[in-house]
Parts: C-alpha cells; structure tokens; sequence
C-alpha cells in the first residue's frame, strides 16, 4: 500500500472569495490524508472486502460482478452493488479473449482512473456524475435542492497489469475448459478471508490432520510400559507430540476469527512451520518468499507445500512395535495378523551406512529356525531397503533406516517370535540401539 502525502491544506481566512476549486481540494485531501495515516500503520489494510459474480452468466461466458466492497491499493474505497448502481456495468465478455484462456489464464482486473478531474478526456477519470433526489434540509421549511454527486468509475480489464494511469486489483483468473470458462484457483488480496476462501478451507484442513494425528500419538503413548525399549519409543512419540501441538492452539484460535486478514493466517502458519519443522531429524524451515499481499496464493503455496510434507510425517496408517534386545538378538513376538507378503522394519541408533551394513549381514528368521540358520551362514529372510512404504504412508529418514522382509512360511512363522542378529558383528560394524516392526492399521 504506497501512498503519496496528502495535497497541503488550504489556509483559510475571512473574506476568501470562494469557488468550487476550495471545496474539491478540501475533499481531495481529506480523502488522501485518511488513505495515507491509514497506509502509514496498516500496509496490508487494501483489498477486497465482499466479491460476488453471477455464476450463471460465467458458463455462458460473460463474467459480470453483482456486487463488490473493497479498497484500492492507494486507499480509496468502494462500492459497487449491480442493482442500486446500474449506470456503473462491471461485465467482461470472455469471447473476447480469444486463444488466450484457452491457451492459459488470463488475468481479471477491476481498474479505477486516478485522475479526479473529469474535464480531463486525456486521462482515465475517476468519477463519474450521478444525479439524485433533491435534498431536503434537515432543520429549516427549505425547499429541496438538488446537489450533483459523483461515484467511482469502476471497469474490468483483463490481460496484463493496468497502465500507471490507473490503480488496481487483480480479483479473478479465468480458463476456458472444454468449451467452457471457469475461475482458476487464483484468490485477490482479501481484507478479510471469507469462510469459503480455498486458502482457508486448506489450512483448516491442516489444522484438522494435526489435531488428528497428534489424538493418535497420545492413545498411543497412553500405553505404559518400563521396558527400555518402549520408553526411548515414549519419549520419540512424545517429541513428535510436542511438534504436532506446540502452536496448533495458535493456529486453531487464528482460523476461528470472524474477521482474518490473510497476513494474520500466514503468520500463524508459519509459526506452525516452526514447530512442525522438528518433525523431520536435522531439517530447518525453508526460506519462504516476502510476503506479496497483491498476490497472497504465491505466499500461501509454498508455505502450505511445505507444511502438509511435514504433516505427512506423522502417519494414522501405521503403528510401532519395538523388537527387545536380549543381549545379542532382537527380538519380538509376530502375530498371525502382522503377517503378510512382506514386513517393514526399522533400525536406527548409528549412521546409515553402519547400519546398512549391519542389516546386510543380519540373520532373519522366527526363534525355532534361527540357530540352523545361523549355524549354516544363511541369512534368512530375505531384506530389502527401501526410502518409503507409500501403502503405510511410511518415509525413512537420517539416522533410520527402512527394510522391507519378504515373508517366507518356511522362515518367519506365525505366533512365534521374529529374530534379527547379526553374528558377525565386531566393532567395525556397531549394532542398531533399536529395531522397529511398523504394522498396519
């Protein structure tokens, strides 16, 4: 919102002659000196306020504005209501476009002139006359008299951006699809985010996903257990907890507002950013760009792509059962409905390379084979590793890795426990500190 100073005020004294010229400047300036206090301390205080189109015309290719509040960028406000303003037509023939919706979208804007002067016909005025009632006087038994009044001359204009004779908003991008013309996902500059704006429907939608996955991490910590094992799980599962729910309060509260600006929702999704950042071992936030408060999508995307990446960490399709390490082995108690094709397992607790090699050299097999196994130098189950389980919404990362076991009857039987050692294991190739069964559901 860039604003230039008001004009200088008029200095008054007795015996002016007045003249028309006096009351236009007083009105000018009392007009720009509001839009400038208001632009000095609210920057983002422009934008559209109430956007509504005739969605039936729109399929026949005539995008007409029933009704439009808003403040310009250089703080002018407007009204535009299609029945109480005829003389004012906010219509665009989408015919004429051409190739270029069909090619693209094409940008809609609604334009006002910045001239105030409408004897100027070089330049885009700003207002129009429009006639009225006489006024009645609100004390004395005058007769009415009439006052000329003047409204904004408001347009559309699609393509590029406006020339600098005007100032504008840019409120639709419309496509032709299949012979037909629809909105793009393209949202103006709101001053406050309506409940049906996508932008806003997609970060509740986060919020709900976090809310949710942070109920599924606390059931599932709601489990006691004093085995080693199970309380380095706990206090992962309590880390991860804390990132879901450190500033989804913040975030909840934001989207709860009647009246959001949008820089105010960004703010609360970057702070969510924040604390979902931890998710990821070793990660920071990305750099995201300024804030663009003519363009707030190319502000939203990137800021949501990364936060439902984040979210997607956290996954209701799985759980966790840890294998117990008895000195040598890993081990754990495989029921028959664990079993499938193939199990996914994890080891962590080294680097990855350590631990791809321990893995390799890993004999795999239920309790009652494994000795045989072990003593015949055959490994068993065969592994494979993989960098995501897409079925179980499962991603591996720094400092654990993923296998997948092939599930041979032979091998890994049910009701009976699953072991994992490696009998080569020297101190050139560390063991894991723990070893994961992901199980669906």
């Amino acid at each position: 919102m860039t604003i230039k100073p008001p004009i200088d005020r008029i200095q008054w004294h007795e015996g002016m002659l007045l003249g028309p010229q006096h009351f236009q400047i007083e009105s000018a300036r009392v007009d720009q000196l509001v839009a400038w206090q208001v632009g000095l301390t609210q920057p983002h205080a422009w934008g559209v306020s109430e956007l509504v189109i005739d969605e039936q015309l729109l399929a026949n290719g005539v995008l007409r504005i029933s009704k439009l509040v808003a403040v310009m960028p250089d703080g002018f406000a407007i009204e535009h209501s299609a029945e109480t303003s005829p003389e004012v037509d906010l219509t665009l023939d989408l015919q004429t476009l051409g190739g270029l919706a069909e090619t693209g979208e094409v940008a809609v804007f609604v334009v006002l002139g910045r001239s105030r002067a409408l004897r100027n016909q070089a330049l885009p005025a700003r207002f129009m006359g429009k006639q009225h009632e006489p006024v009645e006087d609100e004390v004395s038994q005058a007769m009415p008299i009439d006052i000329p009044r003047s409204r904004p001359l408001l347009s559309l204009h699609s393509g590029d951006l406006p020339s600098t004779a005007y100032v504008a908003i840019k409120l639709f991008m419309v496509r032709k699809d299949n012979d037909l013309y629809v909105l793009g996902n393209y949202e103006p500059p709101w001053l406050s985010m309506p409940a049906g704006s996508k932008q806003r429907h997609r970060a509740h939608d986060l919020a709900s996903q976090s809310r949710s996955k942070a109920v599924f991490l606390a059931k599932q910590m709601a489990r006691p257990s004093s085995a080693a094992d199970d309380r380095i799980l706990q206090l992962e599962m309590r880390a991860r907890l804390s990132s879901l729910l450190h500033s989804l309060p913040v975030l909840e509260s934001v989207l709860k507002s009647p009246y959001l600006p949008p820089y105010q929702l960004y703010l609360g999704l970057c702070a969510h950013l924040g604390s979902l950042i931890t998710l990821r071992p070793g990660a920071v936030p990305p750099l995201l760009p300024p804030w663009n408060h003519a363009e707030p999508v190319a502000s939203f995307d990137p800021l949501f792509v990364a936060l439902e990446s984040l979210v997607s960490e956290v996954s209701q399709e799985w759980r966790e059962e840890t294998f117990t390490f008895n000195g040598e082995t890993f081990e754990l108690h495989m029921h028959a409905n664990w079993l499938g094709a193939h199990i996914v397992v994890g080891v962590s607790g080294q680097t990855d390379s350590e631990l791809l090699s321990w893995m390799s050299g890993a004999v795999i097999g239920s309790k009652s084979v494994w000795d045989s196994l072990s003593d015949h130098r055959v490994l068993g189950a065969s592994r494979t590793q993989v960098f995501e389980v897409p079925e179980m919404g499962l991603r591996g990362n720094s400092g654990q890795l993923l296998f997948s076991i092939q599930v041979d009857s032979q091998i890994i039987l049910k009701e009976e426990a699953l072991v994992i050692g490696n009998i080569n294991t020297s101190r050139k190739v560390a063991r894991p500190q723990q070893v994961t069964l992901y199980v669906k559901g």
